[in-house]
């Protein structure tokens, strides 16, 4: 959802690129928001409704951590409906105008000595209708079989390579191979099993990355849960990033704390493929610490 909605929720004109590379680099990023020019327009499940909520301070017993009063360019916090009854009402604006509106809604922020940019809070992607995890469960089995599948793909987390990556060369070198599809809908999985549905076992699979994973591909979502998991995460503010698929890539030294609260998804048809080139082979030896008693 981070990666989905926040580039997506970002209706301020993007900043001029007076470099065709860079003006294209962007746009495969996801620069440009979706949802630009579409007010009224469907755009999610009519059952669902968008909040991002700067006022926000908890979830359920859960911290959220993207709360604030003003934003950085002195305009005070607003709560914005987005999205409601899965039509597009109004996009997270800055002081810098956009095609949709001229006003900001107090959604204008930015790190050190970076520009404020539209930038979500807490959002909350909130479906009228949701399953328990067991309907859900089922139902994800029986369309497995319905569609005489071996197994089905479930993912039970997804990644955020600038906590997971422990060295530079290893985030630069991923994104260098990521960050062009990422407005397409490349998205990285952290943990990925397969499903048997004959007896229901699961086998983890490595190096998954799913691809088209986009605003259009969740308009269509077959049916949501009704466990709603918190998500606090760090929106990068990096030149170039902001406000892109990689603006959740963001880091305690150079990020805004923003906060996603979401259901589980399941979508009847998703590509998946295999990681390019061999994927890293696990560590011989296990950490200390897993094995210390």
């Amino acid at each position: 959802m981070a990666q989905v909605l926040g580039p997506a929720l970002n209706g301020a004109r993007p900043p001029v690129a007076f470099q065709p590379v860079m003006e294209q680099f962007l746009s495969n990023v996801g620069g440009k928001s979706d949802w630009v020019s579409r007010i009224g327009a469907r755009v999610l499940p009519t059952t669902v409704t968008v909040v991002d909520d700067p006022s926000a301070k908890d979830f359920q017993g859960h911290a959220l951590i993207g709360g604030y009063r003003v934003d950085d360019e002195g305009v005070p916090a607003q709560k914005v409906t987005a999205v409601e009854g899965g039509a597009l009402k109004e996009l997270l604006m800055s002081r810098r105008p956009g095609p949709d509106s001229d006003k900001s809604n107090g959604h204008g922020r930015s790190a050190f000595l970076n520009d404020a940019k539209p930038t979500p809070s807490n959002l909350f992607f909130t479906p009228s209708e949701a399953l328990p995890a067991a309907d859900l469960k089922k139902k994800f089995l029986d369309i497995c079989r319905s569609n005489k599948q071996e197994y089905c793909l479930e993912v039970k987390e997804m990644d955020n390579p600038a906590i997971s990556l422990l060295h530079q060369e290893d985030f630069s070198e991923l994104l260098a191979s990521y960050g062009g599809g990422a407005g397409n809908g490349d998205r990285l999985p952290l943990i990925v099993v397969r499903v048997y549905p004959a007896d229901g076992h699961e086998e983890m699979i490595r190096g998954a990355r799913i691809t088209g994973l986009n605003t259009r591909v969740l308009r269509n979502v077959t049916s949501m849960g009704n466990d709603p998991f918190v998500y606090n995460y760090m929106q990068t503010q990096v030149a170039g990033f902001a406000g892109t698929a990689l603006g959740a890539f963001g880091s305690a030294q150079n990020g805004l704390p923003s906060s996603a609260v979401a259901p589980s998804l399941l979508f009847e048809e998703l590509d998946v493929r295999g990681a390019r080139g061999e994927p890293k082979r696990p560590p011989l030896v296990p950490a200390p610490a897993m094995t210390a008693k």
